[in-house]
């Protein structure tokens, strides 16, 4: 649980404030995050599975776009914001796949003891 709940936090934090870190403004970083979420809903509707993850990186990355050109009033920072919106999704979701795995690993060994 303890593993799973970290996995969750630091997707969330490298998939949100990455961006933050890279230059974004507030409305960059909530366009981001609301388009990762908007862009999993309905990626996952038109290719269950995967779509939701496909969803999320573009949905990040033009949701970031889309805030940043919104403040900004320029195209080519907002796409660099918005590209590292897509690279902070990237971080945050190999993070979870890595918990995961660990938890995974962690199963199988307590469920199949070597004695």
């Amino acid at each position: 649980l303890g593993l799973a709940l970290l996995g969750e936090g630091v997707e969330f934090v490298l998939g949100n404030f990455y961006v933050l870190k890279k230059g974004a403004s507030g409305r960059g970083t909530v366009g981001g995050f609301v388009g990762g979420l908007v862009g999993a809903m309905l990626g996952n509707s038109l290719l269950p599975l995967a779509g939701a993850v496909l969803g999320s990186f573009v949905g990040a990355f033009l949701g970031c776009v889309i805030g940043e050109f919104w403040n900004r009033q320029m195209l080519e920072p907002s796409l660099r914001i918005g590209t590292h919106a897509f690279v902070g999704r990237l971080l945050a979701i190999l993070t979870k796949h890595a918990l995961g795995l660990v938890m995974v690993f962690l199963i199988l060994r307590a469920t199949f003891p070597t004695s």
